[in-house]
């Protein structure tokens, strides 16, 4: 999900499926509150068990999600990661990382620290219900 800017390529968040339904001005705001970074094949973003510092939505490129060493998933330019740990990392209980997710191949991914995520779920409200959910459907997921 990145926008085209003259000759430069924009990459941000605002676009992922998890924030489809916002406004533009909400988009702008997830804008200015994230930030792109450029990560290489074989990085690994979360590991589980750890505790979770940033929440981030992969803009290019593709990683690989694993429980106890099996895969589970792979992400994809819109999906996210990182919101059940931010999650209970802001409600006090240290949250860990359920996953360990490690960059397939190089990788734009568009991150927002505690603080950033804390400040989108306060001025969002709606957002906030729908990053509930995901990481509701994800621990719900994980539990089966």
């Amino acid at each position: 999900m990145s926008n085209k800017h003259g000759n430069q390529t924009i990459h941000t968040a605002a676009n992922a499926a998890i924030f489809a339904h916002c406004s533009g001005k909400q988009r702008r705001r997830l804008e200015q509150l994230s930030t792109p970074i450029e990560v290489k094949a074989g990085y690994e973003l979360t590991h589980e068990g750890s505790v979770g510092h940033e929440f981030g939505v992969i803009i290019e490129g593709g990683a690989v999600v694993k429980v106890d060493g099996h895969q589970v998933a792979v992400l994809g330019p819109g999906d996210h990661y990182g919101e059940v740990a931010l999650l209970e990392e802001i409600g006090h209980t240290h949250g860990r990382r359920m996953a360990t997710v490690t960059a397939e191949t190089d990788l734009w991914v568009s991150v927002m620290s505690v603080a950033e995520f804390a400040t989108v779920l306060i001025e969002m409200p709606d957002v906030a219900d729908a990053v509930r959910r995901a990481a509701r459907d994800r621990v719900g997921t994980a539990a089966h």
